[in-house]
């Protein structure tokens, strides 16, 4: 029996539009009635799911893909990269005409249009730039921030756990060969997670369970992205999203139905944990 959930959040707990439909809100408390452990696994940073782990009531949460690691309210692991290696990575961004964000457990800086979450402009955007297709919003806003190189106050005033890269997929074999300190993963085809070899969302489930003293078998993981593979593959049930990748759904135990037609609820339910 299941004792630990864990979910993705965009295109798993949330809609293209930010938004927790009913039915899995439902599903969370039916959990925790349940006496199971509701959990968040996730490559955003903390200050861009907290308004979600809020609302869902759930404080056992990873973050940056495993970088960052909070049980009940207590940080239990954390993994920053080093300045040396991101000065190197923010001067290759800006010779290919690329946005970076550096994103802590507290705030987020770079020149990358997601810095603008430190002060919630990007709530304030989020309705004009849903007007444009994901893609062509993201590059419009990264070009009007990411033509200045990158000063190193951006990434030395405060510990980086993640990097997030503005590359598009054609620029994923050129970056992983000049770094190999790094692992590269998306949750998106516009931008790339940039965090420590060996990273994932899996070491985070590793660092919790260790914590709890379960074993990995008592673990269910639902998620959608490519930076979710690991942790579909090391859960003791993994579930891929209806709308979710293929290369996930090849991997994944189970295939629920889409985030918008009620998917979390529909899978807890068929394995019995509702």
């Amino acid at each position: 029996m299941a004792k630990i959930v864990f979910f993705d959040i965009d295109g798993t707990l949330v809609t293209h539009n930010n938004s927790i439909p009913d039915s899995t809100k439902k599903a969370i408390k039916k959990l925790k009635h349940n006496g199971i452990v509701p959990a968040i696994s996730t490559g955003r940073a903390p200050i861009l799911m907290r308004e979600i782990a809020d609302e869902l009531a759930i404080d056992t949460i990873i973050t940056l893909n495993g970088q960052h690691v909070v049980y009940e309210g207590e940080v239990i692991y954390k993994r920053p990269l080093s300045n040396e290696s991101m000065s190197r990575l923010a001067k290759e961004a800006h010779n290919n005409k690329q946005g970076i964000a550096f994103c802590g457990s507290d705030k987020i800086t770079g020149n990358s249009a997601i810095k603008l979450a430190n002060n919630g402009l990007i709530k304030r955007v989020r309705p004009f730039l849903s007007k444009l297709a994901p893609r062509k919003a993201m590059k419009f806003v990264n070009h009007r921030l990411s033509t200045k190189p990158v000063d190193p106050s951006e990434y030395e005033s405060h510990q980086v756990y993640q990097c997030i890269l503005n590359a598009d997929e054609s620029f994923d074999a050129f970056y992983e060969e000049k770094f190999p300190e790094y692992t590269f993963t998306r949750s998106n085809p516009y931008s790339m997670d940039v965090i420590s070899r060996g990273g994932s969302k899996a070491v985070g489930i590793q660092k919790i369970i260790e914590h709890l003293n379960i074993g990995i078998e008592e673990t269910v993981a639902f998620g959608d992205g490519l930076n979710d593979l690991e942790m579909i593959e090391t859960a003791g049930v993994g579930v891929a999203m209806g709308n979710g990748r293929d290369e996930l759904k090849h991997k994944a135990d189970m295939i629920t139905d889409t985030v918008w037609n009620d998917g979390i609820y529909k899978g807890l339910d068929k394995l019995g944990l509702l």
